[in-house]
């Protein structure tokens, strides 16, 4: 594996990027370039710039120290996803890259060599990390084609998840899926939702999806509702979900999320 990074271009006081250290440490100038640590550190008390220093009872080897007059130090984690890991830098630089490859747990547990309580609670993290970033910020969907000028086309559906102990007996834990998918790039977003009338699902499509697009359904009476900067088809979707077609789009997104909530163990 190598990491791939180029020299910081901000200002306002040495950096470990900046050329000015010699660090030897890659991992740290590997992951201040990726933005997963920062590459400054800034002294509120003294309101200057903190020098890195090296530290041989630090894991990661170096510290931000601020020279005088109050001499405090910080981790160069201060602030990071890694702030509160004991694990050396370098470990977990490998295991967000072989997890980002798409490697299973039990093999990035060997690569990286951890304990499987460790990966267990890494990748726990990770997803809450991105499924955060995921609700925060929705992907943009539809709107006008830039080439044809014709309205691009978004699938709407909503489907109900349930669970039952070893699939026999009463129906547990009901959840309510929405989501959008866009046609031809199948970009998506799913969300659980507690209702699926007009005030839960309006608002969630109109902050997904771009005016001018054409949006496809099954005809569900909450998108009756949906406002005339969409053009909406409400019988297409219906027709192309009936079992003599083949799967919609969306169909094939809900398969996708059932195999995902199965692996990670999601109640659903």
């Amino acid at each position: 594996m190598s990491w791939q990074f180029q020299k910081s271009s901000r200002g306002g006081g040495p950096s470990l990027l900046s050329g000015s250290y010699s660090v030897g440490s890659n991992e740290l100038e590997a992951a201040a370039a990726l933005g997963l640590i920062g590459n400054t550190s800034h002294c509120e008390q003294c309101n200057r710039a903190r020098v890195l220093h090296k530290r041989s009872n630090n894991s990661d080897g170096f510290v931000w120290n601020c020279v005088r007059p109050c001499r405090s130090s910080a981790s160069v984690r201060e602030e990071s996803f890694f702030e509160k890991s004991r694990l050396p830098l370098r470990k977990l630089l490998n295991l967000l890259f072989w997890w980002s490859m798409g490697m299973p747990q039990c093999q990035i547990m060997e690569e990286v060599q951890v304990s499987e309580h460790t990966i267990v609670d890494w990748m726990s993290f990770i997803r809450e990390v991105c499924e955060k970033n995921l609700y925060d910020n929705p992907m943009l969907l539809g709107g006008i084609d830039d080439q044809t000028q014709i309205p691009k086309e978004v699938e709407i559906d909503e489907s109900l998840f349930f669970r039952r102990k070893y699939n026999r007996g009463r129906v547990k834990n009901r959840i309510w899926v929405f989501a959008a998918v866009e046609r031809g790039s199948n970009k998506c977003n799913l969300i659980e939702v507690e209702k699926r009338d007009s005030q839960t699902l309006i608002p969630i499509i109109r902050s997904w999806i771009l005016p001018g697009t054409r949006i496809l359904s099954d005809g569900w009476a909450a998108y009756d509702s949906l406002p005339p900067i969409y053009l909406h088809d409400k019988e297409l979707l219906l027709l192309l979900t009936s079992r003599a077609l083949p799967l919609s789009t969306n169909e094939k997104v809900y398969e996708a999320y059932v195999q995902n909530v199965t692996v990670y163990g999601s109640e659903t």
